[in-house]
C-alpha cells in the first residue's frame, strides 16, 4: 500500500496523479488506465476538497493498494458535516465522472469523523 497525505488546498492535487503514474509505473498498467485513474483521482480529492472548505490545517489522505486484479484508491478528509459526507453521494458532475471512469465508486463516513470515498477498477 502507497500513502500519500496531503493539504486541502487545489495547488497539491496534482501530487495525486503523480501517485498514480509512478505506482502504475511499477505494475505495468496499461496508459489508457492510467489516464481513467489519473482523471478519477483528481475528481476525488477534488470532490474531497469541497467538503473540507474552511477547516484550516485539514489533510486530504490518498491511499493506493494494487492487487494483480484491481486497484483500489481511497481519499479520506475530516468531515465537516455533522452527518458525515456520505448523504452528498447523489449529486455533483464531479461523481458521476468517477462512476464513468472506474468499476466502483463508494462514499462512507465513519465514527472518527472522516468521510471515505472509495474507488475501485478491475483488471
Amino acid at each position: 500500500m502507497v500513502l500519500l497525505s496531503i493539504p486541502s488546498k487545489p495547488e497539491y492535487v496534482g501530487l495525486s496523479r503523480l501517485a498514480v503514474a509512478g505506482v502504475a509505473r511499477v505494475s505495468d498498467l496499461p496508459e489508457e488506465a492510467v489516464a481513467d485513474l489519473k482523471l478519477a483521482v483528481t475528481e476525488a480529492c477534488t470532490f474531497a476538497l469541497q467538503h473540507v472548505q474552511g477547516q484550516r490545517d485539514a489533510c486530504l489522505a490518498v491511499g493506493f493498494r494494487v492487487t494483480p486484479h484491481s486497484w483500489v484508491i481511497d481519499v479520506t478528509w475530516p468531515s465537516g458535516n455533522p452527518g458525515g459526507d456520505a448523504a452528498l453521494a447523489d449529486g455533483g458532475l464531479g461523481l458521476a465522472v468517477m462512476r464513468a471512469l472506474v468499476d466502483g465508486v463508494d462514499l462512507e463516513s465513519s465514527f472518527d469523523g472522516r468521510s471515505l470515498l472509495r474507488l475501485t477498477k478491475q483488471l
